[in-house]
């Protein structure tokens, strides 16, 4: 359980690497006193995926916890989310299935499939499972951020600037949302894009601020210079969340850039597709 906790912190709201280290610590201190214990060698493998970039570490981890609990949704979650964001399609279905089959009420393995179909260009059936996820868990911070790109693909913009409100509430950025609840009626996406996410890119200077938002926002409003630059930062402090560099679909504007072919090859993840 801390192990858990630790690792939330680390992925969006405190100093990564400090808390992945607690996170790491506790989940070999679990399997130490468990080592049949399926659930700590899931957490093992969240810290080489997101911190270490150990593809092979941690899928050997995540490999290793479902060979101990079968029925754990958690470990076949977290397995799903290597092999999406290494483009095994087929092999990521067959995890997300299997985790909506052992626990059907799942919020965030409804919203972790909708990613799935999206990454696959079904933005019909992406949106179907969001809805589900919502329905599940109204404040699911990522199935609001995945409606915000479906959205945006299908040009339903009013409904895309209300999906951009429940992704900054979910993820507790109270000033962004602040931010967002001052600008004019009538703005469009675009000006409500520029405006939130400069203010994310001038926070994150100071504080911890999601990557995931900021530069999606920034590539939303049309700033690619500066959302790749955030990127580059990001990169050199191994933020967590590049884990998804090759699959964001928000990150798609600027994935055949030459610095991020070179950002994607260095972190062994898949090129930009046709």
């Amino acid at each position: 359980g801390l192990a858990d906790v630790y690792g939330w912190q680390a992925y969006l709201y405190e100093e990564p690497f400090v808390y992945a280290a607690k996170a790491e610590a506790e989940a070999r201190r679990a399997i130490e006193l468990d080592p049949e214990l399926a659930i700590p060698h899931a957490l093992l493998g969240d810290v080489l995926r997101y911190y270490k970039w150990d593809w092979e570490g941690a899928e050997a981890a995540y490999r290793r916890a479902i060979e101990l609990g079968p029925n754990e949704p958690l470990a076949r979650r977290y397995y799903w989310a290597l092999l999406a964001s290494l483009g095994r399609f087929v092999e990521a279905r067959q995890q997300i299935e299997a985790a909506i089959r052992f626990d059907p009420l799942s919020a965030a393995s409804f919203a972790d499939r909708a990613y799935l179909e999206l990454f696959e260009g079904r933005s019909d059936l992406a949106e179907r499972d969001f809805r589900r996820a919502l329905e599940l868990g109204p404040g699911l911070h990522w199935a609001h951020s995945g409606l915000w790109v479906v959205y945006g693909r299908t040009g339903r913009e009013r409904e895309q600037i209300a999906a951009l409100r429940g992704w900054l509430a979910g993820l507790g950025q109270t000033e962004l949302v602040a931010a967002f609840d001052t600008m004019p009626a009538g703005s469009s996406h675009r000006e409500i894009a520029r405006a939130v996410g400069l203010l994310a890119e001038r926070l994150s200077r100071s504080s911890r601020v999601s990557i995931g938002v900021g530069v999606s926002l920034l590539a939303a409003a049309g700033e690619l210079d500066r959302a790749q630059a955030w990127l580059e930062r990001a990169f050199a402090a191994r933020d967590p969340e590049l884990v998804w560099l090759a699959m964001d679909p928000a990150w798609e504007p600027l994935r055949a850039r030459p610095r991020i072919v070179r950002m994607l090859a260095e972190m062994r993840l898949p090129g930009p597709r046709s």
